[in-house]
C-alpha cells in the first residue's frame, strides 16, 4: 500500500492553532464531549502496514507526543530502520482528549483527507486514583474509522508519572480491553519503563516535572512505537549519532523497546 497525503492537508494543519496538554494530576479533569456516543460500528479486521515504501504516520495526543520533538525522532528512528522508504509524521493539532478530539471536525477531517499508513491514538481518559472509570466507545470509533480507510490504529498507553508504576499499568489495560473487543496494535510503552527502571534504578527517564519523559524518555517510547509501526527489531538499529544520549544508554533502551515487546506483543495475528 503506497500512500501520499494531499496538500489539503498542510492547509488544515496550517490554519489550526496547537495547544498545549495537561498531564498529571487526574486525566479525567477535563469533562467529556456531552454529544452522545456514535452507533458502534462494525468490528473490522487489522491491516498490516508494517511494509511500507512510504509511512506515513498520524500522530492524535497531547504534549507526551511533543515532549523533545517526538514525531521527528519517531520519523529519524524509521528512516534509519527503513532506509528504502519515505517517512511522513505528522502532529495533528491540539492536545484534546480523544472522545472529545472525536467530534472536533478538524481532527475527523485530518484523518478521513489523508492516506495514512498508520494513527497513533493517546490521549484516553481515566482517574489516576483508579476510582472512577471513563468510557472508551470513542477510543474504539476512532480504531475503527482508522480501519476503514486501511490505516492501522496503534494504542498508546502513556508512560506512569515517576514512583507511580499504577498508573501505567492501568492505563494499559483499560485500553488493552479497547484492543480485545476492537483488534488494533497496543504499544507496551508503561511496561518497558517500568521494566527498566526497575531494573536500573540510575537511569532518569523523566522530566523534572515527574510527568512528562526526558529525551531519554520519548526515545525508550519512540523505539516501542518503531517495532510496532515496522515489526522490525529496535534492537538492530544502530546508535543515533546526533542526539544527546550517551551510546550505551541507547543501547540499553533499544534492548529494552525489543524485550518488552517479546513479552507483550503490540499487534494480534
Amino acid at each position: 500500500m503506497n500512500k501520499s497525503a494531499p496538500l489539503s492537508i498542510t492547509l488544515i494543519l496550517t490554519a489550526m492553532l496547537l495547544s498545549g496538554c495537561g498531564g498529571g494530576g487526574d486525566k479525567a479533569a477535563q469533562t467529556s464531549a456531552t454529544n452522545p456516543p456514535p452507533q458502534q460500528p462494525n468490528v473490522l479486521p487489522l491491516p498490516d502496514n508494517s511494509q511500507q515504501s512510504h509511512y506515513q504516520i498520524l500522530l492524535f495526543g497531547n504534549s507526551h507526543l511533543r515532549s523533545h520533538d517526538f514525531p521527528q525522532l519517531l520519523q529519524k528512528l524509521i528512516k534509519t530502520g527503513k532506509k528504502a522508504s519515505q517517512v511522513t509524521v505528522v502532529q495533528a493539532p491540539g492536545g484534546s482528549f480523544l472522545d472529545e478530539r472525536y467530534y472536533q471536525s478538524q481532527s475527523r477531517d485530518l484523518l478521513s483527507q489523508g492516506t495514512w499508513s498508520h494513527l497513533i491514538l493517546q490521549g484516553q481518559k481515566y482517574s489516576v486514583s483508579g476510582g472512577s472509570n471513563y468510557p472508551t466507545q470513542l477510543t474504539s470509533a476512532w480504531v475503527e474509522l482508522a480501519k476503514a480507510q486501511q490505516t492501522t490504529p496503534v494504542l498508546y498507553p502513556e508512560h506512569a508519572q515517576i514512583g507511580d508504576f499504577y498508573e501505567g499499568n492501568h492505563i494499559y489495560n483499560i485500553l488493552r480491553q479497547v484492543q480485545q473487543q476492537n483488534p488494533a496494535c497496543l504499544a507496551p510503552i508503561p511496561h518497558a519503563w517500568q521494566q527498566l527502571l526497575t531494573r536500573n534504578t540510575d537511569l532518569r527517564l523523566h522530566d523534572a516535572d515527574g510527568n512528562h519523559a526526558n529525551l531519554q524518555g520519548v526515545l525508550l517510547s519512540a523505539l516501542v512505537l518503531y517495532e510496532v509501526i515496522t515489526n522490525s527489531p529496535a534492537d538492530q538499529l544502530p546508535d543515533l549519532a546526533d542526539i544527546d544520549v550517551p551510546a550505551q544508554v541507547q543501547q540499553q533502551l533499544r534492548q529494552q523497546a525489543s524485550a518488552t515487546l517479546q513479552q507483550y506483543p503490540a499487534c494480534p495475528k
